[in-house]
């Protein structure tokens, strides 16, 4: 057909027509949120703890139980012993603020509940929500970033530091799992308790999947870490022993880690009776321990790249995809009961009168108290 005139040229349709919007007025699209969250949901929304007040965290921990116990003939004569046993492990507070900002007039003139029907006007979005919506996401992105952070001393050690700990604190492939620039985790030297120290593996990253010849593969490096992580109590005395259901375990890595794994499970299925561990799955397991990709553990640089700096897992000098098992139980997210996401009543100035300020607070930090009961697997 010839001609025609856009739809554009109609001025009086225009102004007589709205657009029309895919959504309500509170339900768009957040794309700023990341892909997943696997800490968040594991060491916070599953497993977090709340506690009242205190200067500091802390947690006792017997690390060595002098082995006082003996075997002796009646009428023997005894030396007893105190042993002094309970080692302290500390942690500082952190506090996290995010804040939402609005002004009276721009407010006042987004809400079309107070208009009458004969001087209506849409409100496509709500504003004040869409300012809540950007502080949520800010705040959880924040969180998720700073848990896989690169370790630092002098902002996670030390009481006049501002950063949480990372779980890279307690679980990396460094030597004793101490990153360098630490002497102390939680004010505990691993050097001396050498308890407190995280299970560490590696696997041949050149042959990944050798079949069950060759104990070098990626699911050998998993059995061991399994086997090293894993701790029973006699049934006889769960009252006085750590008893763990293994519940809280998972693992985090990058997504060639995740790519890996699917593929080394891909290439052995054959030698497996249970389908679960068929790559067809949502996500890959080992031993029901669900492995998840982990955004930042892609970019991370926090490996050791052969010239004295530190650079991501692709660009170390032992290239390869890294896996960081943690047991929830034993580490998790504390907060304070009071400043879990607390959002402060609105405030203003004299200078703005009509600019308002809503600030959103946190007081929390990552604890570990085992971190024996972790395990990091590296390439070589």
């Amino acid at each position: 057909m010839p001609g025609g005139v856009s739809i554009a040229a109609f001025n009086d349709l225009a102004i007589s027509t709205s657009p029309a919007w895919m959504h309500d007025e509170k339900s768009f699209l957040n794309e700023a949120q990341k892909r997943n969250y696997p800490l968040i949901k594991r060491l916070m929304d599953k497993n977090k703890k709340f506690v009242e007040g205190g200067t500091k965290l802390k947690g006792a921990v017997m690390f060595d139980e002098q082995n006082t116990a003996e075997f002796y003939n009646p009428n023997a004569v005894f030396s007893d012993q105190n042993p002094q046993v309970i080692e302290e492990v500390e942690v500082p507070w952190r506090f996290m603020r995010d804040h939402a900002s609005w002004n009276e007039e721009t407010m006042s003139l987004n809400q079309a509940a107070k208009m009458s029907r004969k001087d209506r006007v849409a409100m496509w979005l709500d504003l004040l929500h869409t300012k809540r919506v950007r502080v949520q996401t800010s705040m959880f992105n924040k969180i998720e970033d700073s848990l896989t952070a690169v370790p630092n001393n002098a902002d996670m050690e030390s009481s006049s530091g501002t950063l949480p700990y990372s779980v890279f604190a307690f679980n990396n492939e460094e030597t004793n799992g101490l990153y360098p620039g630490f002497s102390t985790i939680e004010t505990i030297d691993p050097t001396v308790e050498t308890e407190f120290q995280p299970y560490q593996d590696t696997y041949d990253i050149s042959n990944p999947a050798p079949g069950v010849a060759s104990d070098v593969g990626l699911l050998d490096a998993f059995s061991r870490a399994w086997h090293s992580i894993k701790f029973e109590a006699p049934e006889s005395r769960e009252h006085y022993m750590e008893v763990d259901d293994l519940r809280g375990q998972f693992v985090i890595s990058s997504k060639k880690g995740v790519t890996l794994m699917e593929r080394v499970l891909r290439e052995s299925q054959d030698h497996f009776v249970n389908k679960g561990t068929d790559p067809a799955v949502t996500h890959p397991t080992y031993a029901g321990i669900d492995i998840l990709y982990s955004e930042s553990m892609d970019t991370v640089a926090m490996y050791n790249d052969g010239a004295g700096g530190r650079a991501d897992e692709d660009n170390a000098t032992l290239a390869g995809a890294r896996f960081c098992l943690l047991n929830a139980k034993y580490i998790k997210m504390v907060f304070h009961h009071d400043w879990f996401f607390n959002k402060k009543a609105p405030i203003n100035s004299r200078e703005q009168p009509t600019s308002w300020t809503e600030n959103w607070i946190s007081a929390f930090n990552v604890f570990c108290h085992s971190r024996r009961r972790q395990a990091f697997i590296s390439p070589v």
